[in-house]
């Protein structure tokens, strides 16, 4: 995966985030990696913060890829410190991977 793609997912994707697969790889994202990580995501509609919105609207299920995961994956293959990723709330720990990977490409010049 290219540096500028890596660094489209550390700015576009969070720890809560569901991305659309199609996305992704149009903005670069290896599509064999996107595909390892789609899944299909259910809404709870009687919860506001489980459920998931396309185009502003709530909707019952949403194929996609999770954000933390992705970041995780990118971290893993990056060979990134995860050691500061160690916190219980996705948001945190999203914030804490994406960091790690872009120190990562930072010690190696920017090249991924």
């Amino acid at each position: 995966m290219t540096t500028e793609a890596i660094r489209f997912v550390c700015a576009e994707v969070d720890g809560w985030s569901v991305a659309d697969p199609d996305w992704l790889i149009e903005n670069g994202v290896d599509a064999d990696l996107v595909d390892s990580l789609t899944d299909i995501f259910e809404s709870d509609l009687s919860r506001e913060t489980s459920t998931l919105y396309v185009d502003d609207k709530p909707v019952n299920a949403f194929r996609g890829v999770n954000g933390l995961r992705l970041l995780s994956e990118i971290a893993d293959r990056l060979g990134a410190d995860r050691s500061q990723a160690t916190q219980i709330g996705r948001g945190s720990r999203g914030r804490a991977l994406r960091d790690a990977i872009l120190k990562k490409l930072e010690s190696e010049g920017g090249a991924a």
